[in-house]
C-alpha cells in the first residue's frame, strides 16, 4: 500500500470522529463485496493486479487497511507505448452532465461556494461525478507518455461481453439467457456454500446467481437484470 497517498484523496465531509478524513479505496465503495464475505465466514482471501488502488476489491473496512483480503500483491507494472501505423482517430462520442448524469448516479456532490473544503450542496452525492465523457470508440484520454489503455467504458462491445464458466464439476453446454456481469459475484458464493443474499447489492438489486448452473433450488431466487449479455 506504498504506492497510496492519502493526502491527495477525495475527502469524506461526513467522516468522525475526524471530519474530511480521506476516503481509502475499499471505503469509497458503499456496498460490502465477495471478500468480505468470504472473509466474514472465514475464508482465505487473496488478490493480485497492477495498482494499489485495486485493493478496492475489499470493500469497505472503515479503516485505513484493505483488512478483507489476506494477501494482496500489486507491483505497480507499467507497459510500453506502441503507436498504430496509419491509425488515427479524434473526437468525444457524448458527455454526461447535469440532469443527464441523474438518470445513472445521485445527483452529483458539487461543493459550495465560500464553504469548508468539505460542504457540499444539499442533496449532492460525494460519490456522483460532476461530468462522464465518453470518446469514440479508438479514443484514449492520457497524460501518461509509456502507457495507452482503459478499462472499457459504454461502448456496445464493453458492454456486451461473453462469459465462460469453468469447472471440473461442470457438463459442458450454452447457456442462451441474458445475463449481467454482476451476477457472477452471487454466484462465486453460491459454489462456496455461502449465502448470495450476504452481499448488500444482491439484496438491494435483487440480482440473481447464473443459470444453468445449479439444479433446481440450489441458486437464490431474486429476480434477474434485464442489461444484454450473453453467457
Amino acid at each position: 500500500m506504498a504506492a497510496l497517498d492519502p493526502p491527495k484523496f477525495v475527502r469524506d465531509p461526513f467522516s468522525k470522529p475526524v471530519a474530511c478524513a480521506p476516503v481509502y479505496p475499499w471505503n469509497f465503495i458503499r456496498t460490502n463485496t465477495i471478500y468480505g464475505v468470504i472473509h466474514a465466514a472465514g475464508g482465505v482471501t487473496a488478490w493480485s493486479d497492477k495498482h494499489a488502488v485495486y485493493a478496492a476489491v475489499s470493500g469497505p473496512t472503515g479503516t485505513s487497511t484493505p483488512s478483507n483480503l489476506t494477501d494482496y500483491y500489486s507491483p505497480e507494472v507499467n507497459s510500453n507505448q506502441i503507436p498504430l501505423p496509419g491509425v488515427t482517430t479524434a473526437g468525444i462520442g457524448e458527455i454526461f452532465y447535469g440532469p443527464t448524469l441523474e438518470t445513472m448516479f445521485n445527483a452529483p456532490g458539487v461543493p459550495m461556494k465560500n464553504a469548508p473544503c468539505c460542504a457540499l450542496q444539499p442533496g449532492g452525492d460525494p460519490r456522483s461525478p460532476d461530468i462522464i465523457v465518453a470518446p469514440n470508440i479508438g479514443v484514449i484520454y492520457t497524460g501518461s507518455a509509456s502507457k495507452q489503455e482503459e478499462h472499457g467504458g459504454f461502448a456496445f462491445d464493453d458492454t456486451n461481453v461473453m462469459l465462460l464458466v469453468s469447472n471440473p464439476s461442470i457438463q459442458p453446454k450454452t447457456v442462451t439467457s441474458w445475463v449481467e456481469t454482476m451476477q457472477v459475484a452471487p454466484t462465486i458464493l453460491q459454489l462456496l456454500g455461502l449465502d448470495p443474499n450476504s452481499l448488500d447489492a444482491v439484496k438491494m438489486e435483487g440480482t440473481s446467481v447464473l443459470p444453468g448452473l445449479f439444479s433446481t433450488g440450489q441458486g437464490n431466487s431474486n429476480s434477474q437484470g434485464q442489461n444484454q449479455n450473453q453467457q
